[in-house]
């Protein structure tokens, strides 16, 4: 390594070392500027690579003189330098191969002396050996994906963060011919900013079965895999992590990751990532990219009686709004104890349930998903009755019910999703429900559910 040292201004104790000219008019001759790094020529390096500050000095500097840093080899840069302490800071990529490599650095001064222009330089060679253990599989990966699901699957309130790098597009049932792909699932710390979530930087560790302890990826859901040619089925089948460490960082506003693994066939990766690395907010289940006015125009309209379905003292309405075009409200709201099938949907204004998959009188309860769209909903249908987006649960707003002088009812929904900022669903519609009493069903829990 290059120890720190003083700037060398010595040179009238050194008069050999001094390089000089004459500038023809017949006057004094002109001392030229000279560089030099300091050690012994030649920097050696750990295959991890580093970040190495080069100590160097310039003798006889001119005004205006600069330095310039170059380097022959794509795995060092030059990061900064600093002419008055007399350093530059090189940075030396990872060797991930068995073989040692080797370039320069070379340090320049720039200068204009008396008209006499001119370069000197001094050159350090680098010298990095070859890693012990060389890996089995190096993947660069050029597509990222990942999904923030917060703390519902932490054992302690930790935050989960599943992430996907892969050489081609896709996840989940949807891979790519040829593919291949890595997921390591991962718990962390909550992420600073929901609107633009970054994995928390640190080093993760591959942690036991079963559990989620934070800077850990869990061995249960953390595998590789490789998709056939054709995408028929997998030329190399799941392959779970028995070993491994994740390093995240963030350089310039660039995510890099670097994962060192060992799968359960004993082969070891090296795994890399640069990029954006932006993961979506998978508690989110909206998929509107804006505010939504729904179609009511020839909307059929059922509100079906459940009484006192959530065991909250409350009477229970089930209201499906239909379109021909394939839009469906689908609204849950809870009313006085006291109302009964026989009294039809009552007036009143509903806002959104104050806790989770539960509501109180005055409530519509928030839209969730439990192997079904459960409560109040806004989604689309295709011909055979299948939901399709784009749909987004009612989690915020009001619902109002109106009953008009006719016997005709209004029924008015401000809503908005789980996104941030939330995107609004509105509709208005007015015509004459039909009611079915399915309040006998209460007891055991069930509902139905052919329109979910």
């Amino acid at each position: 390594m290059f120890g720190k040292f003083l700037l060398r201004i010595a040179l009238a104790a050194v008069p050999f070392a001094v390089a000089v000219s004459c500038d023809g008019s017949g006057n004094e001759p002109v001392v030229n500027p000279e560089i030099t790094i300091s050690g012994n020529g030649t920097l050696e390096v750990s295959s991890q690579g580093e970040t190495v500050t080069l100590d160097f000095s310039v003798d006889n500097p001119v005004e205006g003189g600069t330095v310039d840093c170059k380097t022959g080899a794509e795995w060092i840069r030059c990061v900064s330098i600093d002419p008055n302490a007399g350093e530059t800071v090189i940075k030396i990529d990872e060797n991930m191969y068995d073989t040692e490599r080797r370039a320069d650095v070379v340090l320049s001064y720039l200068y204009d002396n008396a008209g006499n222009s001119g370069a000197v330089a001094d050159t350090v060679s680098v010298l990095q050996r070859g890693v012990e253990v060389p890996y089995d599989r190096i993947f660069e990966a050029t597509y990222f994906s990942g999904e923030y699901f917060g703390d519902m699957y932490g054992n302690d309130g930790e935050t989960n963060y599943a992430i996907i790098f892969s050489d081609a597009p896709g996840s989940g049932q949807n891979l790519s011919a040829g593919g291949t792909y890595y997921q390591l699932d991962i718990f962390s710390s909550e992420p600073s900013d929901l609107g633009n979530i970054l994995l928390p930087e640190g080093e993760y560790r591959l942690g036991p079965a079963g559990e989620t302890e934070e800077m850990t990826f869990t061995s249960d859901y953390s595998y590789w895999f490789k998709v056939n040619g054709d995408g028929s089925g997998y030329e190399i089948p799941y392959r779970y992590f028995t070993e491994g460490v994740l390093k995240v960082s963030y350089e310039d506003g660039t995510a890099v990751y670097n994962a060192e693994l060992v799968d359960d066939a004993g082969e070891r990766h090296k795994l890399m990532y640069s990029g954006e690395g932006l993961i979506s907010n998978g508690l989110i289940e909206s998929s509107l990219e804006g505010d939504v006015d729904v179609d009511c125009s020839e909307m059929g309209v059922s509100a079906i009686y459940y009484g006192d379905f959530y065991f909250t003292n409350t009477s229970d309405w089930f209201i499906i709004m239909a379109s021909p075009s394939g839009e469906v409200l689908q609204l849950d709201i809870c009313t006085s104890p006291s109302n009964t099938f026989e009294d039809g949907l009552p007036a009143g204004r509903f806002v959104a349930s104050s806790e989770e998959y539960a509501g109180y009188e005055g409530e519509f309860v928030r839209g969730y998903i439990e192997g079904m769209y459960s409560a109040s909903w806004y989604y689309n249908e295709d011909q055979a009755g299948n939901i399709i987006g784009p749909l987004a649960p009612l989690r915020t707003g009001e619902i109002i019910i109106s009953i008009n002088s006719d016997g005709s009812y209004t029924i008015n929904v401000a809503c908005g999703d789980d996104d941030t900022p939330a995107n609004m669903i509105t509709a208005e519609w007015t015509g004459f429900p039909e009611f079915i009493d399915e309040s006998f069903m209460y007891g055991s829990g069930m509902r139905n559910t052919s329109r979910r």
